[in-house]
């Protein structure tokens, strides 16, 4: 939490590497369990793919998971102000796994 409120990603490698694997080796019910951090996790991810930019490919592998699950799509779905920060700070490969897109397209 300390890493998105300070946006420092400057050393979030080893944190994005607990959360990959966490989520990556969950089953969607387990992420689901976790869901009340879901809104954080976004956070997370998306201030560290926009500074981290060589992440991308292993973002977006914890992207599709978190978005296979319901609680998760809905905690980005009703943030008008993480879609926001993405939109404005992501790749577009990044946004077309998130289902947005930057080319008129979403």
């Amino acid at each position: 939490e300390a890493v998105v409120d300070l946006d420092g990603f400057a050393g979030a490698n080893d944190a994005f590497a607990v959360l990959r694997e966490a989520v990556t080796s969950a089953k969607p019910a387990e992420i689901d369990a976790q869901r009340a951090h879901a809104t954080l996790s976004w956070k997370f991810l998306i201030g560290f793919c926009a500074k981290k930019p060589l992440y991308k490919s292993q973002v977006q592998q914890v992207l599709q998971a978190m978005l296979d699950v319901p609680s998760f799509e809905a905690a980005l779905a009703d943030n008008p102000e993480l879609i926001n920060k993405a939109e404005a700070s992501l790749p577009e490969e990044v946004l077309e796994t998130l289902g947005l897109s930057s080319g008129g397209g979403g």
